[in-house]
């Protein structure tokens, strides 16, 4: 039976379906979220890019109101959704969302809300395409590097971040990374090239990745 380490807290949906499986598990979180106390100039903010759902939960707690979001990712837009807001594009990738900006909207004025580690893909695109927008910190990811004396047969990252921090005291000598996208596998090939990548860039979609392979 093979043992898998999460690097992130799973649902209770999620856990059901490892646990359904034949497969051992560990959850470990290796990065921990803060949000930032937010302040903007006018409200509701007529066109915010939202790259996760911690953006989303900091500005609920800031109790910021958007009108228009252009987003990263099926549970950010669906998180953005519940609260009323109009979603006017979702991509898979930030990359791609700016490259939708510029093509679609590049005379809006936008307000990208994001965090401390955030890619600079977008906000590069945005620059060199001369498109107006306001950069606000929404929250802050910080590594929680811990050892892992158990061995594994692979680990699931689900973010860069988490890559960096699982490295910091661990290796992938023998586990095989399964990734939840292209940004965290890029992080994840300059420790070991066996890779596996989510057909999804989503939780549920890497987990079921990673069963497949090892139940089929």
């Amino acid at each position: 039976m093979p043992t898998i380490l999460i690097t992130t807290k799973l649902n209770a949906s999620q856990e059901l379906l490892l646990k359904q499986a034949s497969v051992a598990w560990l959850e470990k979180e290796f990065i921990q979220i803060e949000t930032c106390k937010l302040q903007v100039e006018k409200q509701p903010v007529e066109n915010a890019i939202i790259t996760s759902k911690n953006t989303v939960k900091a500005l609920l707690e800031n109790n910021i109101k958007l009108k228009n979001a252009f987003c990263v990712g099926q549970k950010t837009k669906q998180a953005i959704e519940e609260q009323g807001v109009k979603v006017i594009e979702n991509t898979d990738y930030g990359a791609d969302l700016a490259k939708c900006i510029a093509k679609n909207y590049a005379t809006l004025t936008f307000t990208f809300f994001c965090g401390n580690l955030r890619r600079p893909e977008l906000p590069n695109t945005m620059k060199a395409k001369q498109i107006n927008f306001t950069e606000i910190q929404a929250y802050k990811t910080r590594l929680t590097p811990k050892k892992i004396t158990q061995p594994v047969d692979a680990v699931l990252f689900f973010s860069p971040s988490g890559v960096q921090s699982f490295m910091e005291k661990n290796t992938l000598d023998k586990p095989i990374a399964f990734c939840i996208g292209t940004t965290t596998a890029k992080e994840a090939q300059k420790h070991t090239k066996n890779i596996l990548l989510a057909e999804k860039p989503t939780i549920d979609s890497l987990l079921q990745t990673t069963l497949k392979y090892y139940t089929a």
